[in-house]
């Protein structure tokens, strides 16, 4: 066995699946990734969490690497969804890039969701698998903001430019933001106003 399985004993029978248990261990491992860190959460604590025991941990995901990794997408694609829904959904972009923003601004105060993604983005850079996992959520991301941006009439090249940009400019912003609760995040936003035309603002 190695360091990275988790424990399974084979006398002790796996509990029948709950219709819900493996949202609630995915859910517990996220919420343990934010509070202690990537490199504390252990199968036991997730499992006490999630009111499971390891055997159903093994059933679902086979090894703490991952459940680990899987926690992390499902909870990291979740605190993408607003901001992704606030660029993309009704009205114009720039409308949209200060929707996100004020989402940011609300979404700092729990300082949870910061945590996660930070402690996720350092691990992604150790484990090639969780970056190629990271990496695909963020360009599915760059495409729905370039597609909103052709969808407004800007040239693909302008399009593709505007999306990376936009995606990396509020990353920095949040991470910003979590550093530095004083910081005013809504002047940010009037300050981006020149990139959209006069009749998006």
């Amino acid at each position: 066995m190695t360091p990275d399985d988790l424990p399974r004993h084979d006398d002790e029978p796996a509990r029948p699946t709950e219709p819900d248990a493996r949202s609630r261990i995915l859910r517990a491992t996220s919420e343990l990734i934010t509070e202690l860190g990537w490199n504390r959460v252990t199968t036991r604590r997730v499992a006490e969490r999630a009111a499971v025991n390891n055997a159903l941990l093994h059933y679902y995901f086979g090894t703490k690497r991952a459940l680990l990794q899987q926690a992390a997408a499902q909870a990291l694609m979740e605190e993408l969804s607003s901001p992704l829904a606030s660029l993309i959904s009704g009205g114009d972009l720039g409308r949209g890039v200060r929707e996100a923003i004020a989402w940011f601004d609300e979404a700092r105060a729990s300082n949870a969701s910061g945590r996660l993604i930070i402690e996720v983005t350092l691990q992604a850079l150790r484990d090639p698998e969780l970056q190629t996992m990271v990496r695909g959520m963020l360009s599915e991301f760059r495409d729905a903001v370039e597609a909103r941006a052709l969808a407004e009439g800007r040239v693909r090249e302008e399009a593709r430019g505007l999306a990376v940009m936009l995606t990396a400019l509020l990353d920095g912003l949040y991470l910003h933001a979590l550093l530095d609760p004083d910081l005013d995040l809504r002047a940010a936003a009037v300050a981006l106003r020149p990139l959209w035309p006069e009749e998006d603002r």
